[in-house]
């Protein structure tokens, strides 16, 4: 589960004087080696969200920070897929620990 709360902000240091201010972010810390492997893929450390889009794209929103409205929309469709490919990689671990139930003849 990845979720981050946000709020409209006036700010007229951004454009068309809009903003959005991070008030929370709830995600796992501890993730599978194998999500981390690949990409993109996010977890949190503290306060701050880390997002890895490549190898070489890094994003970060921290908690109380300000960001550009149109910047964080493309960040949210980042964290989507991200979110959608720790819930694959969770799946196929499940299944691959929960076993079918064996009939046994005493």
């Amino acid at each position: 589960m990845i979720k981050v709360s946000i709020r409209k902000v006036f700010n007229t240091k951004f454009k068309n004087c809009r903003a959005i201010e991070v008030t929370g972010i709830k995600a796992l810390d501890n993730v599978p080696k194998e999500y981390l492997q690949g990409y993109p893929n996010c977890f949190k450390h503290e306060d701050t969200l880390i997002i890895n889009e490549s190898k070489d794209k890094k994003i970060v929103l921290k908690t109380g920070e300000m960001y550009d409205e149109e910047e964080l929309k493309k960040t949210i469709k980042v964290i989507n897929k991200c979110g959608d490919r720790l819930k694959k990689i969770n799946n196929k671990i499940r299944c691959s620990f929960v076993s079918k139930p064996k009939a046994i003849r005493i």
